[in-house]
Formats: structure tokens, sequence, C-alpha cells
């Protein structure tokens, strides 16, 4: 943040304008970005490998089941990434 003179931060009242929120968010758009960034750089293999050493992949995945189709909750997964923050 810019060093104000207590003046101007005074008489412009900036604190109705500070939002903590928006910091948040935009440190969470920079990591996606980033993070989309560098998987469309991976192979394909690499990004299967990743997803395989993911702790809710391992949770649902069973060797005795031929077809593989139980789905993960999308909700556990956004939870473990969001962990790794």
């Amino acid at each position: 943040m810019t060093p104000i003179l207590p003046i101007v931060y005074k008489e412009q009242d900036i604190d109705k304008y500070y939002n903590p929120q928006f910091i948040k968010e935009n440190f969470v758009k920079e990591f996606v970005n980033d993070l989309l960034f560098q998987l469309f750089k991976i192979s394909d293999f690499r990004l299967v490998d990743i997803a395989h050493s993911d702790r809710v992949w391992k949770k649902y995945f069973d060797k005795q089941e031929k077809h593989h189709k139980t789905e993960m909750l999308l909700e556990e997964i956004i939870d473990e990434y969001v962990s790794k923050i």
C-alpha cells in the first residue's frame, strides 16, 4: 500500500474504500491464473500423475473396480487444493 499523508487520508475517508476481501480474492485469482499457466505447459501424462497423487483421487480409486466409474466429489477436490495454499 502506498504511504499517504495523514491529512489526505482523513479528508478522503479512505477507510470506506478499503476492502480486505478484495486482497484475498485477488490473491486467489492470481494463484489460480499462475496455476493454470503452469498446467497448460505440462503434458497430459504428467497431469495424470499429479491427479493420481491427490488424496481425494486415492480415496475414490479402487483397484478392484474394472471401469473406475466412481465420481469424486467436487467439494473434496476443491478443499484439498485450497488446503495446499
